[in-house]
């Protein structure tokens, strides 16, 4: 007979801080390998995202909706056209893509203006960022 963890709520925020956290770094890391074209651990990438996902829903996670703001739809982005930047206090993680009609395979450039896919509020100085 299995017994249930039982997580006080100051775990529980603290865990799911992390997770989301977690998922930020991994979602950054998958664009870097995919702009490699390193498939085999941006899969490795994706499986990590699946079960970070599924701990996050089965602890009732509440990602803060707030800290995404989606400007322009992933499928119309061509898939390797990702980059990311970073505002100067490095509490905003900026990311452009290229519509798929726009890009060019052999050089791997936009032929037009790129578009701002979303902007993420991190609230404090991204982990792994500090100068």
């Amino acid at each position: 007979m299995s017994e249930e963890l039982k997580l006080t709520d100051e775990l529980k925020k603290t865990t799911c801080k992390l997770l989301e956290g977690l998922m930020t770094l991994t979602v950054h890391d998958f664009i870097d390998q995919a702009e490699k074209e390193n498939w085999s651990l941006a899969l490795s990438d994706v499986r990590a995202l699946n079960t970070m996902f599924t701990l996050s829903k089965n602890l009732n996670c509440e990602m803060d909706p707030e800290k995404v703001e989606y400007l322009y739809p992933k499928e119309a982005c061509h898939p390797k056209s990702f980059r990311i930047r970073y505002t100067d206090d490095r509490k905003h993680m900026l990311i452009f893509c290229c519509p798929k009609e726009h890009w060019d395979e052999e050089k791997k450039v936009c032929k037009t203006s790129i578009k701002l896919h979303s902007i993420h509020h991190m609230g404090e100085k991204i982990l792994g960022m500090e100068e």
